[in-house]
């Protein structure tokens, strides 16, 4: 039996029914704008996993419980 990390996947669409950019994203995280694209694409295609404390804050910015 495998687990699958829901994280990537539930990110990727609140990102998008919020109608936000993985930059614009970013940089309401307050990521530095040269990286902040970077930093979420990875999240979302599950290459890193934010720390609990970024989880907070992204779901503060997209309005969706942690």
């Amino acid at each position: 039996m495998s687990s699958i990390c829901p994280i990537p996947i539930r990110l990727k669409q609140a990102r998008i029914s919020k109608a936000l950019s993985q930059q614009k994203l970013g940089e309401l995280l307050g990521l530095e704008a040269g990286n902040a694209s970077a930093r979420m694409n990875q999240y979302e295609r599950g290459k890193h996993t934010p720390d609990f404390d970024t989880l907070k804050r992204i779901a503060e910015v997209l309005d969706v419980p942690v």
